[in-house]
């Protein structure tokens, strides 16, 4: 008895639907048959030979080599493996050497020139409520040609519905060797706690007076429009970049210089300074060089039948935070060390964010704290907190981010004086 074979249907992969049949008769006529099914399918997706982890590198780490991943599979002999590369977030400026974040540096603890507020702008001649400003955003790019370019929103430190835009080319970079030799003197400045140990590792450039104002104003001081001159008018002073280089502390990557400036002036419409604002002023800033972009990487292995195995890999740069434990508002308390001026938001976990990141902050003072978010555009798109904190206690506030679009937002924490910001990424 010799069972016959038929195929119902097949493909190149190996899979198909077989009929048995079998069939068997006596010399007499008596026959009897019978016949059953033999279904073949694959469903089994390949295996990858590594499945590299998430990465959270220093800032400084340049981006490792992506892995060579191969892959097996039970029916397939050889599974290709495809692998792609996605950047998400804020790329550095095409050219650039160096792209930072601008931040607002901390008064020196003994604060030897007794300023009332930490500043990374200001116009000494200024009445006090018009003197002090901060970083709510902005970058300082540095190019290989000796150019640097800032770009930033300034507010005023008492009060942050008003501020400047500000756009500022500086130009001629020299290191200390050639700075320190020119055909007339020069100098380096470390005044109100900044520290000197290393400017002869900082690099000097002077400042570019721009086509238009380099201060345009928002706000209660719309219409206002400065321009800023270098100063020293003699080229002593240089603007300074690298560690410990900004006006008046000793943080690492710092950047500042003195300027005067010249222009109009309104405040609600109205010129301060008989319609003619001059004097002297310093830029000061921290500089964040950590990349605000992240790398997803993925590879993908497919059988002949089309089983599949995706496999994803992020890197991003900056500090890691998967250990903290957390804590929930109003229920367990934490107290923490206040890094800048009386506010700051001490963690955005996790970040990038799928579907949900916790927001944690802390005030160094009893105050009405306003939490929300904005996207690019500056829009808010989700209002976390607004009301009381004490002083000292950390809260944490869980941001449900399910909803929003891939890309690069700004975490906005205000007090009635001041702003913190750190940027949190979505990646779906």
């Amino acid at each position: 008895m010799i069972p016959s074979v038929e195929t119902i249907w097949s493909d190149d992969c190996g899979n198909g639907v077989y009929v048995i049949s079998y069939y068997v008769a006596d010399e007499c006529g008596n026959f009897t048959e019978a016949s059953y099914s033999i279904s073949i399918y694959d469903e089994t997706a390949p295996t990858l030979s590594e499945t590299p982890e998430n990465l959270v590198l220093d800032c400084e780490e340049t981006l490792p080599v992506a892995p060579e991943v191969t892959a097996t599979d039970n029916c397939t002999e050889n599974v290709v493996v495809e692998y792609s590369e996605e950047i998400i977030g804020e790329m550095p400026a095409e050219g650039s050497i160096a792209d930072c974040n601008l931040l607002t540096p901390v008064r020196p603890a003994n604060n030897p020139c007794n300023y009332a507020y930490d500043w990374a702008m200001a116009l000494f001649a200024m009445p006090t409520a018009h003197r002090y400003y901060q970083v709510q955003s902005g970058e300082l790019v540095q190019y290989p040609n000796g150019t640097v370019h800032v770009v930033a929103t300034m507010v005023n430190a008492m009060n942050n519905a008003n501020g400047f835009y500000v756009d500022v080319t500086f130009a001629n970079a020299l290191d200390w060797a050639q700075w320190s030799t020119q055909s007339f003197p020069t100098g380096f400045k470390a005044d109100c706690g900044g520290e000197d140990e290393n400017h002869q590792d900082w690099i000097y450039y002077l400042l570019q007076a721009g086509e238009g104002a380099e201060l345009v104003g928002f706000g209660g001081y719309t219409g206002s429009a400065i321009n800023l001159v270098h100063a020293p008018s003699n080229n002593y002073f240089g603007f300074q970049l690298g560690n410990g280089a900004n006006n008046y502390n000793g943080d690492d990557n710092g950047f500042g210089g003195w300027f005067t400036y010249n222009g109009v002036f309104l405040v609600n419409g109205e010129p301060i300074m008989s319609g003619n604002a001059s004097g002297a002023g310093d830029f000061a800033f921290n500089l964040d060089c950590c990349p605000d972009y992240s790398v997803v990487r993925t590879w993908t292995a497919t059988d002949c039948t089309g089983n599949t195995t995706v496999h994803t890999q992020t890197i991003t740069w900056g500090a890691a935070n998967s250990n903290d434990p957390g804590f929930d508002f109003g229920t367990e308390v934490e107290t923490a060390e206040v890094v800048k001026g009386n506010i700051d938001i001490v963690a955005v976990y996790p970040n990038p964010s799928v579907t949900t990141s916790d927001v944690k902050f802390v005030s160094k003072i009893n105050d009405v704290i306003t939490l929300d978010v904005m996207d690019a555009t500056g829009r808010v798109v989700a209002k976390m907190y607004s009301g009381k904190v004490e002083a000292g206690q950390v809260y944490k506030f869980t941001l449900n981010t399910s909803a929003f679009n891939n890309g690069l937002y700004q975490v906005r924490l205000m007090s009635s004086t001041e702003v913190a910001t750190k940027q949190l990424q979505i990646v779906k």
